[in-house]
């Protein structure tokens, strides 16, 4: 998916897209009920030493298994660093 993005769009020719510092997320994680996760995500992307204490996925896991009765699963954030 990430190639994908880097072949169809100029984000390639930026720096961002160089150093790969680009960040994928699903609408839902940082549009809608579920913002708050995303926005803690993206905190813990560009701010790790100061969001490393935080367990993104326990919250999203939370969200979803507590409050919505639903399967936590799929992906909802990426980061083109994870690949290399």
């Amino acid at each position: 998916m990430i190639d994908n993005i880097y072949e169809i769009s100029s984000i390639g020719q930026m720096q961002a897209g160089k150093d790969r510092a680009v960040y994928v997320f699903h609408t839902d994680m940082l549009g809608a009920s579920k913002r708050h996760i995303g926005v803690l995500q993206l905190g813990k992307y560009l701010y790790p030493e100061l969001f490393g204490d935080i367990d993104v996925e326990s919250y999203a896991r939370e969200y979803f298994e507590k409050w919505l009765g639903a399967e936590y699963q799929g992906i909802w954030f990426y980061s083109a660093q994870d690949v290399q």
